[in-house]
């Protein structure tokens, strides 16, 4: 009887032993990938200071009233294209073209709701065309935009959702392809370990033909003005052109 007993607290004593080297092993590896995690992280935030654009989301609604269009993120408050990125806010334009041209005195008023923030009031005109836009102090963040357009008799009530989608590459693994294809620019640009140069980061529609779809557009600019650049199809992550 008491080698049986001696046997089952042995065998209890290693089944405890093999249930901590469990739990420290566990421990051990999810150290190594928060140390991994946070040095990405890093090193995707070192270059925050130099984004001057960082544009994540693009909207798109058109009916027989009107064509809205909107883009969101974050730029700086003053537009300079210096190789210096300065402070950034946040950013949602909305464009609003009527279907048919508006007589001289008839004004396009707009109600917006993005996440708890609402804003309302009335579209400044563009001086050439007869389109209507308005800029609100707020990102997206690939939330939906609740939306509310007036022109005269005609009103558009709508939800407008992002173009992004989670199949598509984010803007942090748009700028590592785009690191690694400039990465002479990059380090020629590096001065003392700090980027002498402002980048921007844009979710855009097809520039390139009329097929549609949206691709990443991340540009290095220098102070002399010089631009390199890559777009890149969200997707598949190859890079379409570069300048």
């Amino acid at each position: 009887m008491k080698i049986e007993k001696s046997q089952s607290q042995t065998r209890h004593k290693k089944a405890n032993f093999s249930k901590v080297l469990k739990g420290l092993s566990l421990v051990f590896v999810l150290m190594i990938a928060l140390t991994v995690f946070a040095a990405c992280n890093k090193e995707k935030d070192k270059y925050w200071d130099n984004i001057s654009e960082l544009r994540t989301d693009v909207f798109k609604h058109s009916d027989d009233n009107f064509a809205i269009t909107a883009m969101s993120g974050y730029r700086e408050t003053h537009f300079s294209l210096d190789g210096i990125a300065h402070k950034k806010v946040e950013f949602t334009v909305v464009t609003v073209v009527p279907a048919s041209a508006l007589s001289a005195d008839t004004g396009v008023e707009y109600a917006i709701k993005i996440g708890e923030d609402g804003f309302s009031g009335s579209m400044l005109k563009h001086p050439f065309n007869e389109s209507f836009s308005i800029e609100v102090p707020r990102a997206t963040n690939g939330a939906s935009i609740t939306i509310s357009v007036t022109a005269g008799e005609n009103t558009t009530s709508t939800e407008l959702v992002t173009q992004f989608t989670s199949e598509m590459i984010d803007y942090q693994r748009a700028f590592e392809i785009a690191q690694k294809r400039l990465k002479d620019k990059f380090d020629a640009l590096t001065v003392d370990k700090k980027l002498k140069a402002e980048i921007f980061i844009r979710f855009i529609e097809n520039p390139l033909n009329t097929s549609g779809g949206y691709f990443w557009y991340v540009a290095l600019v220098d102070s002399a003005h010089n631009t390199y650049a890559v777009l890149i199809d969200p997707i598949n992550e190859n890079i379409l052109a570069e300048r």
